[in-house]
C-alpha cells in the first residue's frame, strides 16, 4: 500500500510538471500555424496589390470609419460588400481559404464556428452585425493611422495585419474574443514578413474594446515593432 501511495504522488508531481510543458508546446505549434496563415495572407496581399496598380483591398463602408477591420463581408450595407481581407477569398483566386482566416489559437469570437458573427455569416444577408457581417481572428488595416492605400509606401507605416484581441474584459461571453491567451500577436508587415510580438500591456488591436481608437492606437503601437 506504501509503495503504490509513493507511485500515484510521483505520478501527481510528474504531471503538475509536464501538463504545463505539453500546453505550452501546443500553444507554440499554434503560433506558428498562426504566423503560416499570415504569412500566405501577406503573399495574397502583394499578388492582389500587383493586379491593382499597387493598391490593396478598401475597407469602404460607413461601418469601418477607421479603415481598419476584422470584417471581410457586410451583408447589412445595401448593396452589400466584401471588406478588406475579403478581397483576398480564395474564389477570388488570392489562395486565402475560409480556415486562413482564423488563428489557431483564438477563442469566441476569433474562431471559425463561433455561432455569430463569424464565418456562418459570409455572404449573408440581414439587419443584424451578428448575423450577416463575418468576422474573424484578423484585424487589417487599410488606411488607419496615416497608412497608405498603396502597398509599397507603408516603411513607416508596416503593420498591416495583426491578431484581433476583442472585449477580453466584457461581461457579455458572446462579445469575447482573443488569440493566444493573451500573451501577444502575431503581427504581418508591409514587406511580408511577420514577427510575434509580447503584449503585456494588451496594446493589440481592439483590446477590451472595439472602436476606430483601439485600432489606431494598437496599429501604431505595432508599427514601432517592425
Amino acid at each position: 500500500m506504501i509503495e503504490l501511495l509513493v507511485v500515484m504522488a510521483i505520478l501527481a508531481v510528474l504531471t503538475g510538471i509536464l501538463l504545463p510543458v505539453i500546453a505550452n508546446s501546443r500553444e507554440q505549434a499554434r503560433r506558428r500555424a498562426c504566423m503560416s496563415n499570415l504569412r500566405q495572407i501577406g503573399l495574397a496581399l502583394a499578388m492582389y496589390a500587383s493586379n491593382h496598380d499597387g493598391l490593396i483591398p478598401p475597407t469602404e463602408s460607413p461601418n469601418e470609419v477607421s479603415r481598419a477591420t476584422h470584417h471581410i463581408w457586410d451583408g447589412t450595407l445595401n448593396p452589400p460588400r466584401y471588406l478588406g481581407l475579403g478581397y483576398l477569398h480564395e474564389k477570388f483566386g488570392y489562395g486565402v481559404s475560409p480556415q486562413m482566416y482564423y488563428c489557431p489559437s483564438g477563442h469566441g469570437l476569433c474562431t471559425m464556428d463561433w455561432h455569430r458573427h463569424s464565418y456562418s455569416c459570409w455572404e449573408k444577408t440581414g439587419a443584424s452585425y451578428a448575423d450577416a457581417i463575418c468576422g474573424t481572428a484578423y484585424v487589417y488595416r487599410e488606411t488607419c493611422a496615416g497608412a497608405d492605400r498603396v502597398l509599397g509606401q507603408n516603411s513607416n507605416t508596416p503593420a498591416m495585419v495583426m491578431d484581433f484581441q476583442i472585449a477580453a474584459n466584457s461581461v457579455d461571453p458572446e462579445n469575447v474574443g482573443y488569440c493566444h491567451m493573451l500573451a501577444g500577436v502575431n503581427v504581418l508587415f508591409y514587406d511580408g514578413s511577420v514577427n510575434w510580438v509580447p503584449d503585456p500591456a494588451a496594446e493589440a488591436a481592439g483590446c477590451g474594446h472595439n472602436c476606430p481608437a483601439s485600432y489606431e492606437s494598437a496599429f501604431r503601437w505595432a508599427d514601432t515593432h517592425y
